[in-house]
């Protein structure tokens, strides 16, 4: 795993070149372990985090630690790929929020 890190926090020096440029840098599909590494190599941390996210996955602990850590939450898949439109916990949502028809 730490091997996995190390390759991590060197990739990620490589994009910090942006920050120059862009001042803003995002990963995809981090974990936590991933966005320790990369501050456990001495790299800043990224602007954005895009993971999966929807009301059926809400992927609470890595939101809760971009949240403590300054990192934007950028959710992909925000209803299941159109797989769940006709569950019933949406459903019930959905009538919640007068957003059903």
């Amino acid at each position: 795993m730490r091997e996995v890190l190390v390759q991590f926090a060197s990739l990620w020096q490589s994009f910090c070149v942006f920050y120059l440029m862009y001042r803003s840098v995002g990963v995809s599909n981090f974990g936590i372990q991933h966005l320790e590494g990369l501050g456990m190599a001495g790299r800043p941390a990224p602007s954005v985090n895009q993971i999966e996210l929807h009301p059926l996955y809400r992927n609470q602990h890595i939101v809760d630690y971009c949240r403590q850590h300054g990192i934007t939450v950028m959710g992909y898949s925000p209803m299941a790929k159109g797989h769940k439109m006709n569950d019933d916990k949406l459903t019930e949502m959905a009538m919640r929020f007068d957003y059903y028809e």
